[in-house]
């Protein structure tokens, strides 16, 4: 009996454990083809593709086909024409943007030399518009001849010096040589940062003599912006000349290379006249070219800019004073003369402070403190953003105009104090502290005029020399 009771408990085991097996293995995922099914879960199968590529394939969906499929974790490794990464490794903290233009600032054709290699000494040719390049090493120099680079330890090419950031580098093509010099390309780098300094860059051949020293100017309207003193080292070199930040704005500038013969020792100038003749004798050795910043769209996109920008300045100007004018007036139970002008009144109503006119009253009726907050208050705030440090876009483009800025609205600022005055003391009151802006060397009502006389002044200058860009 012990022994058949065994053997039912044996057995009572046996069958609980099989039916947990079995209970396992119905609960547990089901591969089916690239999918996986869990029981309770309707299968989703994806629909059938629209293209008519795939209506015509004769496999469908039967699984049987090789498929392509691309790795999520595999980032995109195609660059398009205007990316290239110089090197073997590649500087996250260097970033430079190269242009290839003509001497008239237009864009070249791709697969134009730049001048520039990478650190095997292949030669990086341009890609239209612009070539980005994230860069480990960079070398500039010349071209041997039949377009084959010249080999980093080449004499005529140079490690350009480590730097780091975002630049650009604007490579113009030359078409002026000269017996003293032969410059297939210059190249300016300009950093983004303001703490770097810009780098010209002249892979030349010369005939002049190894000691020479030339002197190169950066010219830009009629401006010398940057230059310094070069020596020549061998019949072929690349000059690398260290340049003074600024706010570079677009354009053509002009460069010009000259070996000074009043800068000239006696040897050397024997030295030159065996090369040159004896009838240079006393004439300096002139090389003249262009280096193109940006393009010549750019340019002409920057200079509607600065103009637009000036004549707004201008009209500022002519606004404010116009309405300080006929409040003045007012004030004092006069009326002034630029009303009977229909044009300028009617402009002036358009003023967004011209409304002030209604509530300033006449005479004994004259509203103070009104006034005062036209005055003290509104009248600052709407010029203060004409005179702020990074106000006058591309200051350098135009500088007289933007020293006058400046001096432009601190004279509209003693006018209007002086208007101020003139009033008060119509009135018979005493003068307003916030009005004692400056020492007089006349009367109130002399200086007053004076001021406004200089303030015409200004306006005239600016406005002349717009005339002038405008004819450019």
């Amino acid at each position: 009996m012990k022994s058949i009771r065994g053997s039912l408990v044996f057995l009572c085991l046996l069958v609980s454990v099989l039916s947990l097996i079995t209970l396992s293995r119905d609960d547990s995922p089901v591969k089916r083809g690239r999918g996986t099914v869990v029981p309770g879960v309707r299968e989703v199968t994806p629909e059938k593709s629209t293209d008519p590529a795939s209506r015509n394939d004769p496999v469908g969906d039967s699984g049987s086909q090789n498929e392509q499929q691309s790795d999520p974790q595999q980032p995109d490794r195609q660059q398009g024409d205007s990316e290239k990464t110089i090197g073997q490794e590649a500087n996250p903290d260097l970033e430079l943007q190269i242009r290839v233009l003509d001497a008239d600032g237009g864009i070249t054709a791709a697969g134009t030399p730049t001048g520039f290699f990478t650190g095997e000494g292949d030669p990086l040719l341009s890609v239209t518009p612009v070539l980005t390049a994230s860069v480990k090493r960079l070398i500039a120099g010349n071209y041997e001849e039949g377009g084959v680079s010249l080999k980093p330890e080449s004499p005529a090419t140079v490690d350009l010096p480590v730097f780091k950031g975002r630049w650009i580098a604007d490579c113009t093509l030359q078409k002026r040589d000269s017996d003293l010099l032969k410059i297939d390309r210059m190249m300016l780098l300009r950093p983004q940062s303001a703490e770097q300094r810009p780098l010209l860059v002249v892979p030349a051949m010369t005939r002049a003599p190894a000691g020479s020293r030339l002197r190169v100017q950066v010219v830009g309207d009629q401006r010398t912006l940057d230059g310094g003193i070069l020596k020549v080292d061998g019949p072929e070199m690349t000059w690398v000349l260290p340049m003074v930040p600024r706010q570079w704005y677009a354009g053509l500038l002009k460069v010009q290379f000259v070996w000074s013969w009043e800068a000239a020792t006696d040897d050397r100038r024997e030295q030159i006249l065996d090369l040159r003749g004896a009838e240079f004798v006393g004439k300096d050795w002139v090389w003249n070219g262009v280096l193109s910043v940006d393009t010549a769209a750019e340019a002409k996109r920057q200079g509607e800019e600065i103009r637009r920008w000036y004549r707004r300045a201008l009209e500022e100007v002519e606004m404010s004073r116009d309405l300080l004018l006929v409040a003045g007036a007012h004030a004092r139970g006069k009326r002034a003369r630029l009303v009977r002008d229909d044009d300028r009144y009617s402009r002036l109503l358009t003023y967004p402070l011209a409304g002030v006119l209604d509530d300033l009253g006449r005479g004994k009726g004259f509203a103070e403190k009104r006034w005062r907050q036209l005055l003290d208050e509104e009248l600052p705030l709407r010029w203060k953003p004409w005179v702020e440090p990074q106000a006058i876009p591309w200051p350098d483009r135009y500088p007289g105009p933007a020293r006058n800025i400046p001096l432009l609205f601190h004279t509209l600022a003693k006018y209007s104090r002086l208007e101020s005055t003139v009033i008060y003391m119509a009135l018979g009151k005493e003068r307003h502290r916030n009005d004692f802006v400056a020492d007089f060397d006349w009367d109130p009502a002399t200086e007053r005029t004076q001021t406004l006389g200089k303030l015409r002044n200004f306006i005239d200058a600016i406005r002349e020399k717009l005339e002038e860009l405008e004819k450019d």
